[in-house]
């Protein structure tokens, strides 16, 4: 889908089907779950947040860095793909283990002023 032209009328539909499809054996089969349930996916979800927030920065400064080099164009982009996900995923661990899970262990602490707000009302 993605060769044809932005223009072609079924696209958005042809689109939607498929992630239909995709969602709905993801849903209705339970042994995707052993497929989808490993260490490395569970890191990446960890990470996830930190991705979504960092990952744009990244390929800023990256590319800041690669614009100093005079590289071909596929060089270019070899260097910003590879640099953008390894140092955004780096950065993304980093936050969740040092800035976001101490943040994440507060929310079980039972507060106790919690408690007396609660039996005030």
């Amino acid at each position: 889908l993605f060769t044809f032209h932005d223009q072609w009328p079924l696209r958005s539909i042809l689109e939607g089907l498929g992630f239909l499809i995709i969602i709905m054996n993801i849903i209705s089969r339970p042994a995707i779950y052993i497929v989808l349930e490993n260490r490395w996916f569970k890191k990446m979800g960890d990470a996830s947040y930190g991705i979504y927030m960092y990952h744009t920065m990244v390929i800023a400064l990256v590319m800041s860095f690669l614009n100093h080099f005079v590289l071909s164009y596929a060089v270019y982009n070899g260097w910003l793909y590879t640099a953008s996900i390894l140092f955004t995923y780096i950065i993304a661990r980093f936050s969740f283990l040092y800035f976001e899970k101490p943040f994440l262990k507060l929310k079980n602490i039972n507060w106790s002023w919690n408690k007396k707000i609660a039996t005030n009302r």
